[in-house]
């Protein structure tokens, strides 16, 4: 038999192979993931963070960076190496030994797709809100990526904010899909999380037109304060904003889940409304009211345990 008939050795396969891959971040703390296809070599349909195979002679922060231009067609800046794990993976009998690098895209390039035989899909996720399901390296490298925030104490935080837009005297309600991994089927104000060093008025503009179609005007601070999220040790700082409606209709198929408007009185009576906000409704929907500022705690979901409404006279 001549060499040509040989077939060659698979790595992963035939012997351990060596692999890396990157947690790619963006300005927001987004991850990259792709979702591999079904002609992968393995873990067919998980998403994963980009990488690949380490050729043969190529350092491994070298084969990272010529993945992600193969793959993606960006180039990227090494932050920090994660970690080097073991991965057995049974179903398809392979065994690698990958190294997982932390990293940011340079100068804004827009990722795209160059291997749809590898990856058919590629989205930007919040660390809270990832897909499923996730390749076996992916779980243990975000799960990594998490327990070394907490070895050095860094405090889960969330800064986000709730805009009430108001139009002929209803508010715009939000019932989030039971798919969300915070607060899941639960009514509450459209908004979202702030972007880094972006103004509380700025992030409830961008976010209502991202999520509604909507242009607001007249924003106006109703509540402020944070919560706690016992079942996912997270932290939220917020503001309750309220705002006029300018123009726009909302769109057909929200992501987030279902749009309408409401009366005051209707919120309130809403069988899953946020907790607090049947608590703090009477203040804010009364603007001739103060601002408030409280502090809450949640066990799971929307089970409230603990609630506090700052007294702005007290004195320690």
């Amino acid at each position: 038999m001549n060499d040509k008939s040989k077939t060659p050795l698979k790595p992963g396969n035939d012997y351990i192979g060596v692999a890396v891959g990157a947690l790619i971040f963006n300005d927001k703390g987004q991850i990259l993931l792709t979702k591999r296809s079904q002609k992968a070599r393995n873990e067919r349909g998980t998403w994963e963070a980009p990488g690949g195979a380490v050729e043969y002679g190529e350092l491994r922060q070298d084969a990272i960076r010529r993945e992600i231009l193969e793959e993606l067609g960006i180039e990227i800046e090494i932050l920090d190496v994660l970690n080097t794990s073991d991965e057995l993976l049974e179903a398809d009998k392979q065994h690698w030994v990958p190294t997982t690098y932390l990293a940011k895209i340079k100068d804004n390039q827009k990722p795209v797709i160059q291997e749809p035989e590898k990856c058919e899909k590629l989205q930007w996720f919040d660390l809270d809100d990832l897909p499923t399901p996730l390749s076996q390296v992916t779980a243990g490298n975000v799960a990594e990526f998490q327990r070394q925030a907490q070895d050095h104490n860094l405090r889960n935080i969330l800064v986000t904010l709730e805009c009430f837009v108001k139009k002929d005297g209803k508010f715009l309600m939000l019932h989030r899909k039971p798919t969300k991994k915070i607060m899941p089927d639960v009514w509450m104000a459209p908004g979202g999380k702030r972007e880094f060093n972006e103004g509380l008025f700025a992030a409830c503009h961008r976010e209502i037109l991202e999520e509604t179609n909507l242009r607001i005007t007249n924003l106006r601070i109703r509540a402020t304060g944070n919560g706690y999220l016992e079942d996912l040790d997270q932290e939220v700082f917020f503001h309750f904003v309220f705002a006029d409606y300018v123009s726009g209709e909302l769109p057909e198929d929200p992501e987030d889940g279902e749009l309408v408007w409401l009366t005051p009185e209707e919120i309130q009576a809403l069988p899953n409304v946020l907790s607090e906000i049947k608590l703090v409704a009477p203040s804010i929907f009364d603007e001739s009211k103060p601002v408030i500022s409280y502090a809450a705690i949640y066990s799971e979901g929307n089970k409230m345990v603990e609630f506090e409404i700052e007294d702005p006279n007290e004195s320690l």
